[in-house]
């Protein structure tokens, strides 16, 4: 399975799952965003362990500053650790002295 293609995320907030965006992975870069929020950063990926690592930076541009977890920050760094298998790629959101919340994501579309 290429993780190359374009992804929804969704985050987990007291056992709800919540829209996070979109983002495309591409060449070990991330790109994305949300109506609020826009996301930048770089992946790698374990093929033999079937796991996937980014390194986001997630940046306020409109509205409401509101994160996962309940804070209005302006620019966060976000780790994204997941396994992926057919389709999805499951997870920990990693945010430094924040909790850890569950993320998942469905691969939506290849890349042109």
């Amino acid at each position: 399975m290429s993780v190359e293609a374009l992804w929804t995320v969704e985050y987990d907030v007291s056992g709800e799952w919540r829209n996070g965006g979109v983002m495309v992975l591409e060449m070990n870069r991330v790109f994305g965003g949300d109506t609020q929020y826009y996301y930048r950063g770089r992946y790698s990926v374990a093929w033999a362990k079937g796991e996937m690592e980014a390194d986001v930076t997630v940046t306020h541009y409109h509205g409401e500053r509101a994160t996962p977890w309940g804070d209005d920050a302006t620019a966060a760094m976000v780790k994204l650790w997941g396994k992926f298998d057919e389709g999805q790629i499951t997870g920990r959101m990693i945010r430094p002295g924040f909790k850890q919340l569950p993320f998942r994501m469905t691969k939506r579309a290849s890349l042109p």
